[in-house]
């Protein structure tokens, strides 16, 4: 009868405990540093890793986290057990982890920026530098043959080298450039027949010839349209100054010297072009080269006698250029 009446108080004790919310424990809580909760089943807890299962899904996967992430864990039986600071041994192994991980991130994020800057190219929009070098051929009055440099230049094909820088815009394809250019032409035709016949005829004669050197800086607009990484077109148009220079002429004959010089003379310059893009570091270009018009001036030292000249009228250095690029 005592042992009936016993029971009956320790369960009427605690419906009175229940009734005054006093705590009743039916899962585990874990506390996480952060401050959330996570109602869980504890299974396993060892030196760096607790495993458990969420309270609503225990017929669901297991979860495995590092107990660097928790700070206490509270059990159903109401114990709370602080995961406090962590071994040594084991805090290294967090922190090589840690490291590892770091490292993992940093090569995933290098490896998506090179991806990004591999599509930024593919798609047109690389920028750079260039060299470049070609034939020049003259066209219109540079290269017609004459008697003397004041009825017809008489340049002959020369060679053409510089070097282009391009930024890449925003939009695809399109970039800004700045360049420049080293234009040399030799003789041609009649002129260079008339220096030559002269020089058999005149046993004692010695002549040096003039050439033609232009300096174009330009700046201007690309476009380029790849069709892949293999092959694509391009497209620019430029303007800027040019420095003409024509070397001197000399005649030696006799003990005489007769020299002309041609000071040299700034021009407005222009140039267009188009050509092929080949595996993102070769092109072929096709050229004009418009190199402004200029009067030219003489300068005459005839065995001590000096006069100049000035043409009448303005003469245009132009080419058509055939070139080769390399762009690194």
């Amino acid at each position: 009868m005592n042992i009936t009446i016993k029971f009956i108080k320790a369960g009427f004790i605690m419906m009175m405990l229940i009734a005054l919310g006093m705590p009743v424990f039916a899962q585990d809580i874990i506390v996480f540093r952060d401050g959330t909760l996570e109602e869980a089943r504890i299974l396993e807890i060892d030196e760096t890793q607790i495993k458990y299962k969420k309270w609503s899904s225990q017929e669901g996967p297991s979860f495995t986290i590092n107990k660097n992430r928790v700070l206490s864990i509270r059990y159903q039986d109401g114990r709370e057990e602080k995961i406090g600071e962590i071994p040594a041994p084991t805090r290294r192994v967090i922190q090589q982890q840690t490291q590892v991980e770091n490292v993992q991130t940093e090569i995933v994020g290098t490896q998506t920026e090179f991806a990004r800057k591999d599509s930024f190219r593919k798609q047109g929009r690389d920028g750079g530098f260039s060299l470049h070098l070609g034939g020049a051929f003259p066209v219109g009055h540079f290269g017609e043959d004459s008697d003397y440099i004041d009825d017809g230049f008489g340049a002959g094909p020369g060679i053409n080298f510089g070097l282009k820088g391009k930024i890449a815009l925003p939009i695809n394809g399109l970039g800004i450039f700045i360049s420049g250019d080293v234009v040399f032409n030799g003789l041609k035709g009649k002129m260079k027949a008339d220096y030559d016949e002269w020089e058999e005829d005149e046993e004692d004669a010695n002549i040096t010839r003039h050439r033609y050197f232009n300096f174009p800086i330009l700046a201007g607009v690309n476009y380029i349209y790849k069709f892949n990484s293999s092959i694509g077109v391009w497209a620019e148009i430029g303007f800027g100054p040019n420095i003409r220079w024509i070397t001197p002429q000399k005649a030696e004959y006799e003990d005489e010297i007769y020299k002309t010089k041609f000071p040299p003379r700034l021009t407005f310059a222009m140039q267009t072009g188009a050509g092929v893009m080949i595996n993102e570091v070769f092109s072929v270009g096709f050229h004009y080269y418009g190199m402004g018009k200029s009067k030219i001036k003489f300068l005459y030292d005839d065995d001590g006698y000096s006069d100049s000249e000035m043409s009448k009228r303005k003469y245009a250095q132009n080419c058509f250029m055939i070139r080769l690029g390399f762009h690194f």
